[in-house]
């Protein structure tokens, strides 16, 4: 019961974990970097976004996103 009861408190203390990502985790020569994302699910519509405009990519494979999400950091 302790261990829920101090998880509960330290959630509400101090929010939901945040999601970041760079490219440069996954080796690409970009910049790009999003920090604050509520979610995995969240972060991967914005690099979605960000794959396809900035680097042409219509489609990320599956392999891609396996590899975006190794490199996708929680805070």
């Amino acid at each position: 019961m302790k261990i829920y009861l101090c998880y509960y408190v330290n959630f509400m203390l101090f929010g939901k974990k945040k999601y970041s990502f760079s490219c440069e985790d996954i080796g690409m020569k970009c910049g790009y970097q999003v920090k604050g994302a509520s979610s995995e699910d969240e972060l991967l519509q914005i690099i979605k976004i960000h794959a396809e405009k900035a680097h042409g990519l219509k489609q990320i494979n599956q392999d891609l996103i396996e590899n975006i999400k190794k490199n996708i950091k929680k805070k």
